[in-house]
């Protein structure tokens, strides 16, 4: 089996349609198309991370997500 180094690796995932739509969803606002701005709140009582995604041009949340730290 072959391994791939990074840069091979991202060459394939940019030709791939799957990784490309799955990267706009995540990037861009879905009503406008602007790339998102990201924000990080960290609660080390909790210990999580909180991410939010702003569209700058609409002025709306996109979404929020929350992570464990490890």
């Amino acid at each position: 089996m072959e391994t791939l180094n990074q840069s091979q690796l991202n060459e394939e995932l940019l030709q791939d349609e799957k990784y490309l739509v799955f990267f706009e969803n995540e990037n861009n606002c879905p009503l406008c198309g602007t790339d998102l701005e990201l924000s990080y709140d960290s609660n080390y009582q909790t210990r999580t991370v909180r991410e939010s995604a702003q569209c700058p041009s609409c002025k709306i949340q996109i979404k929020s997500r929350e992570f464990a730290i490890q």
